[in-house]
Formats: C-alpha cells, structure tokens, sequence
C-alpha cells in the first residue's frame, strides 16, 4: 500500500497546473459512425452522440493520444478527392481548441501524466512499477517533493527505498514459488494455470501435498508465516 499512499501524496505535485490541461472535455472511446451524430455539411464536426455507453467527462490530458485529422483524413465512402492532410491542417490549426490539443499531447510524453495515468492499476504487481518510476522521478526531477517528504517516515526517500527493495525481494520469492509449484503440477496445468475439468481433483491434492511440503522448510514464528500465507496464492 506504500505505492497508493505516496501517490495520494504527491497528487498535488503532479497534476498540471495548467488550467487549459484541466477543463473537462467529453472522451468516448468508440467513436463510429453508427454511435454518434455527424454534420452534413462537415464530415469532421460531431453534432452528437447517439450512444453513450462508455463516455466520461473528463480533463483534456485524458484525452486520446493522437487526434483523429492526424492520421485520418478524407471520406472513404465519397467519391470526390478527399482533402489533403495541409488543408486540414490549416483549417484545425487556426481554431482555439487546436491549442489545448499540442498542450495536452505534450503533456502526456511527461513523467507527470505516467503517474497519474498509472493510478488506475497501481497494486497489479504490489506497487513495484509505480514506486521505481515514482522514485526516480523524486530524485532526479523534483527535490521539492523529495523535501517535503524527509519528514514521513514511510515516504522519506531513505525509507521509499527501503520498502522498494523490501518490495522487489518479496516479489522475487513469490515468483520462485510458483515456479516450484508449476513444477510439481507439471501437465495438469496449462501455460496460462487453467486446468482441465477432469484434472481438477488431482491438482488440488498436488498443492495441498506441496503446501504441507513446504511449510516444513518455513520459520515458525507468526511474522515469517504470515509473510509465506501472503506468498501461497493457490488456496480457495
């Protein structure tokens, strides 16, 4: 949980201060013809949607990573010559919002937006991707925060790396665990830990024998059984 909590932290830190970057603006991510209301007279102007499913509201740095008129241009379906991408370039590049668009796909290529973005699965592998980037960012790029921090004795930069090793070295023994155990099952699991209806009795006796196996090989103290419990992923 240190990863969430040091992102909860340094939020402040990392969210544009640009104003134009936080307006909301309407994101829907499948945007077809047959989901949304286009202008006759402009193939390029959305006049609504027709299906709301998966749209949000949300800042202009959340937007896609590349606009549609830069890799999309022409109507496939007309007959006349498609405009040139200059032409439309020229006509997008005069209007305002074409500003707020450059100042978003820049902000996006920051270590700032990767944190942020990174927010939505921070704990898929205990935090370990986020606290690596998020470290480095501290130290290389912002002693303001690396300051602000000294004082937190979980999220000190001493103590950041600490745990980040902490992290990693558990990381590591949950991994070879399940290598041993991948061994022990041998062809009653699939590459990806499916297992065959009529190999599922058989492959439960195979863990809770190699469970037992290897308790006997596990201090006895609660600290280092709780730490091997959170290891063993295969209990119901």
């Amino acid at each position: 949980m240190t990863a969430a909590k040091l992102y909860h932290t340094i939020l402040p830190y990392i969210t544009p201060e640009n104003n134009e970057l936080l307006k909301p603006a309407l994101w829907k991510r499948n945007i077809t013809a047959d989901t949304i209301y286009v202008d006759p007279d402009s193939s390029y102007r959305i006049k609504g949607i027709l299906d709301w499913r998966y749209a949000e509201v949300v800042p202009v740095y959340r937007q896609v990573n590349q606009p549609p008129f830069l890799s999309k241009y022409g109507d496939a379906a007309s007959s006349s010559a498609p405009d040139t991408l200059h032409d439309i370039y020229a006509r997008v590049v005069s209007g305002r919002p074409m500003n707020y668009v450059m100042q978003a796909l820049r902000f996006k290529k920051t270590t700032e937006y990767w944190l942020l973005e990174s927010a939505h699965d921070i704990l898929k592998d205990n935090g370990i991707s986020f606290l690596t980037r998020a470290i480095e960012y501290i130290q290389n790029e912002r002693p303001d925060i690396a300051e602000m921090l000294e004082d937190d004795p979980e999220l000190s930069t001493t103590n950041l790396l600490k745990n980040f090793e902490q992290q990693i070295a558990f990381h590591q023994r949950k991994e070879n665990l399940i290598q041993k155990v991948r061994a022990e099952l041998g062809d009653l699991v699939a590459e990806d830990w499916t297992v065959r209806p009529e190999d599922y009795n058989t492959a439960k006796m195979v863990l809770a024998s190699t469970k037992d196996r290897l308790c006997k090989h596990t201090p006895t103290d609660q600290a280092a059984m709780r730490e091997w419990e959170a290891l063993w992923p295969f209990d119901d």
